[in-house]
């Protein structure tokens, strides 16, 4: 049964989409997030509050701006139905104060990876705000863990940040950018030194999955020299793990 502990992510998890949604749509622009009116991107219509209500307000437009009728997009949406999903799990698996770090880990990967997906890159202050996050949450779920959550980051970073040099070495190009090798480091700090091993070969297997999948259905082709968006593979699995393992590793 529900208690207040347990409500508080699920009535915050509309807003948080909402929120990252705006971040995710602006990112190209570099417009800023937390200043700025929200407009329609096709007419420049400032945006009423009773039409940015989370979930409800795309639903009743039916997706489309109610000045000049243009398609606001999957993004909002997609962002508000995911943060909800990742609050629903993190409250039904986890106990109250891990599902709140559950929460921020889920919602930050989920704009993390959106942003990766549409322009290979992944923000800083999306990916490095994790790390020291991590490592609070061992603390917080189970103290005294904080200096292996620490010591996983530094191995995770580490790692990442050593095969992109013999990468480098080996083929004259970069394999692993800035952002995955943060995202290594920020799945140390969550799930601990021990996990790092799981974490490398489901995010693989994943990310090549969903590239085989993506060229089998005509929608990409690639080569040695194809950038591909590694955060959503790699997220995807440090959120599971974490959620699945009822909080940090040790």
């Amino acid at each position: 049964m529900l208690d207040a502990q347990s409500l508080g992510p699920l009535v915050l998890a509309p807003v948080a989409g909402s929120f990252l949604g705006v971040v995710v749509q602006r990112f190209p622009s570099g417009s800023p997030t937390s200043s700025a009116r929200s407009c329609c991107e096709s007419c420049g219509a400032v945006i009423a509050w009773y039409d940015l209500i989370p979930v409800v307000s795309w639903l009743m437009l039916k997706g489309r701006c109610r000045r000049c009728a243009a398609s606001i997009g999957l993004v909002p949406i997609g962002m508000e139905l995911g943060a909800v999903l990742i609050a629903l799990t993190c409250v039904a698996l986890l106990p109250p104060a891990a599902a709140w770090f559950g929460c921020l880990l889920g919602w930050l990967l989920l704009a993390a990876s959106a942003v990766d997906a549409t322009h290979l890159v992944v923000p800083d202050k999306l990916s490095v705000p994790l790390v020291p996050l991590g490592i609070l949450a061992a603390e917080v779920v189970a103290p005294g863990t904080g200096w292996l959550h620490a010591a996983g980051a530094v191995a995770g970073g580490g790692l990442f940040w050593a095969l992109g040099r013999a990468y480098r070495g080996l083929r004259g190009q970069d394999g692993l950018g800035d952002a995955d090798i943060i995202l290594a480091a920020a799945a140390g700090a969550w799930l601990g030194p021990a996990a790092l091993p799981a974490v490398i070969l489901l995010a693989a297997l994943a990310g090549i999955g969903t590239l085989a999948c993506t060229v089998a259905a005509g929608r990409a082709t690639i080569g040695w020299g194809s950038r591909i968006p590694f955060a959503p593979a790699l997220g995807l699995v440090t959120w599971i793990l974490f959620v699945t393992k009822l909080g940090p590793m040790p």
